[in-house]
C-alpha cells in the first residue's frame, strides 16, 4: 500500500485538491453568490475594480473560469454575462474563450 502511494502520489493529491475544491465551493455555498441580482447590486464596485485593476481582474476572471469550468461547477452562465457587463463585448468574448476552452482542457 505504501509502495502505491508513492508511486501515485501525484495523481492522489491532484484528486484530493480537485474534491476539496468542489466540496468547498458547495458547502460554502459560492454558487448561491454567482446570481444575476448579485451581479446587478454590486454593479459599481465590480467597475471600480476593473477600471483600477484591469490585468488582475482579467487574470482572476481567466483563472476561475478555468476551474469553474473544468471541475464542472455551476455558474458559467452568470460570469460570461458578468464579463460581458465589465469588460465589454469583444474582450469578455476573447476571455471567457481562453477560460472555456482552458477548463475543458484540464476537464
Amino acid at each position: 500500500m505504501i509502495r502505491w502511494f508513492s508511486a501515485h502520489r501525484g495523481k492522489v493529491l491532484l484528486i484530493a485538491a480537485i474534491i476539496t475544491v468542489i466540496l468547498l465551493a458547495q458547502t460554502t455555498g459560492l454558487t448561491e453568490h454567482l446570481t444575476f441580482e448579485n451581479l446587478k447590486s454590486n454593479r459599481d464596485q465590480l467597475q471600480g475594480f476593473v477600471q483600477a485593476n484591469y490585468l488582475a481582474a482579467v487574470t482572476t476572471f481567466i483563472i476561475v473560469f478555468i476551474v469553474m469550468a473544468a471541475l464542472s461547477i455551476p455558474g458559467a452562465a452568470v460570469l460570461t454575462l458578468a464579463a460581458g457587463f465589465v469588460f465589454g463585448t469583444v474582450p469578455a468574448t476573447i476571455y471567457v474563450n481562453i477560460g472555456a476552452t482552458g477548463g475543458a482542457t484540464l476537464a
